[in-house]
């Protein structure tokens, strides 16, 4: 099984659809990993390892932002009712709360004039609403960024410095930060920027966000999975409480493509690419640079995927394209090896 699932991911670079990727699998308790292709292709090829470190893009909302704003419904520091504007006073409508946020059916809009933006606050002054709040859902940046924007507001403090103290040591994900520093290690994405966030947005708020900005391995992503599997807990250890967690299961709101959110993240069993193979107890997210996170609690299943498949550019879609087949492809080779 483990050579087949290796050769089918070397099948995958040879077909364009990466220029190389780190991947894990777990499953009956066990887990399997491996990596395949190249970190990088230009300005010279460089050999994956499995210490190779990737642009984690939209991962970065479940990761960090969705943990700590969790941690602060648990606290009592705020209510998924309260609105926005409790928070963030320059917040032009009174009508959004923080669970439209979490659910993206905010309605506010994705774009943004970058080249006459200044400041954070001309960020957020200058939203737009493109449908009313609650009416559906409509994933956007913006919501998360936003929600990064209240975390260190109350907790008067960086995301950066949160994510550490409250989850990368916890979890031991000693690979995994914001501004990350070992250039030689990370695989580049569009272009050759390497150690740069990929997201002009969270460029803009200078690598640190709410939305994306996180660098990680796939050894730190299997820890952060390893707690979700075991309900919050490390060896033995309640790192994320377990109210947390189950909260991430429990859909929320249903848009009018039947896709359904819990807080953050998609519903499995409601999304095209998962659907076919996942339980009513399965959480979904994908990342613009090539990433994938699925974890089904009831069959004890997860896929994770780290890639760079923007690098050299954006223009490849492959991953996008055939993501579906890919999930169910190897969902079926680990079923039929057990």
């Amino acid at each position: 099984m483990e050579k087949e699932i290796n050769e089918y991911f070397k099948q995958l670079v040879s077909d364009g659809v990466f220029p190389g990727a780190c991947y894990c699998f777990f499953y009956n308790g066990k887990i399997i990993k491996g990596c395949v292709g190249n970190r990088a292709l230009k300005p010279k090829i460089e050999i994956n390892t499995i210490d190779t470190i990737y642009d984690l893009a939209s991962l970065t909302k479940l990761i960090v932002t969705n943990v700590l704003i969790e941690k602060m419904l648990n606290e009592h520091l705020l209510s998924v009712y309260d609105y926005v504007q409790m928070y963030l006073k320059e917040f032009p409508f009174n009508n959004v709360k923080i669970i439209h946020l979490l659910t993206h059916t905010s309605g506010l809009n994705a774009l943004y004039d970058k080249n006459n933006l200044h400041s954070k606050e001309e960020l957020i002054t200058n939203l737009k609403l493109d449908s009313m709040p609650g009416y559906d859902i409509n994933y956007r940046d913006t919501n998360y960024i936003l929600l990064g924007f209240i975390i260190e507001n109350i907790y008067h403090d960086t995301l950066d410095n949160l994510s550490r103290k409250y989850i990368f040591r916890p979890l031991k994900m000693t690979n995994t930060s914001y501004l990350p520093t070992f250039k030689s290690l990370i695989a580049p994405t569009e272009g050759c920027l390497r150690g740069i966030v990929h997201d002009e947005k969270a460029r803009f708020l200078n690598g640190v966000a709410g939305h994306a900005g996180l660098f990680g391995t796939i050894d730190d992503l299997i820890n952060f999975t390893t707690c979700i599997l075991n309900n919050g807990k490390v060896n033995g250890k309640q790192v994320i409480e377990t109210s947390i967690i189950n909260n991430w299961f429990i859909p929320r709101v249903m848009g009018f493509n039947q896709n359904k959110r819990s807080f953050g993240w998609l519903i499995g069993s409601s999304v095209s690419d998962t659907k076919d193979i996942a339980s009513n107890q399965s959480i979904y997210h994908t990342g613009f640079t090539g990433n994938i996170m699925f974890i089904d609690r009831k069959q004890k299943y997860a896929m994770l995927l780290l890639s760079n498949r923007i690098h050299p550019n954006r223009q490849n879609d492959l991953l996008v394209k055939r993501r579906k087949d890919i999930i169910k492809t190897c969902y079926n080779i680990i079923k039929r090896g057990e």
